[in-house]
């Protein structure tokens, strides 16, 4: 297998573990089954055609593959017994307020121009309400009106 191909198969397994990661922000103890699924489907839908691909044209050997989706099955299976565990993460997040206002701005000052076609407003309208809404939790956290232990916002620590 050339380097760049075992550089991809890299990347995609800790793709895997990201989305492991993030999944494990969102056990409750409560109807968590969901999380596996879509672990799964994740999976499914942007790994397999993809190293499947790469099989098909002979950038990995079979075996190579069989390697690959061992490492995938065990993080999967690992995923499970955490998940059934109930085994919740938190995620430090820092939130840098200045750099999202200068954000806020620019992407505000792109909604507002005369020149740009109606798609890429629609995206901009939809940046500028993700920013909008980490602002406000961030600025909810740092007056002290939210204390971010609930884990709802998972926000702990704010510039």
């Amino acid at each position: 297998m050339e380097a760049n191909v075992r550089k991809e198969l890299d990347v995609l397994i800790s793709k895997v573990l990201d989305w492991r990661k993030s999944y494990l922000t969102l056990v409750s103890g409560k109807n968590d089954e969901c999380l596996i699924d879509d672990l799964r489907n994740d999976i499914d839908i942007w790994m397999a055609p993809y190293v499947f691909r790469l099989e098909q044209t002979k950038h990995i050997t079979r075996q190579e593959s069989n390697d690959f989706w061992t490492v995938i099955s065990k993080n999967v299976d690992e995923f499970i017994k955490d998940v059934k565990a109930g085994k919740r993460i938190t995620q430090k997040v820092i939130i840098d307020i200045d750099k999202l206002l200068s954000q806020f701005k620019i992407h505000k000052d792109l909604i507002e121009g005369n020149h740009i076609n109606h798609e890429f407003q629609i995206e901009q309208k939809v940046k500028l309400a993700n920013i909008a809404m980490i602002l406000i939790l961030a600025l909810a956290e740092k007056q002290g009106i939210c204390s971010g232990e609930c884990g709802s916002c998972r926000i702990s620590e704010i510039k």
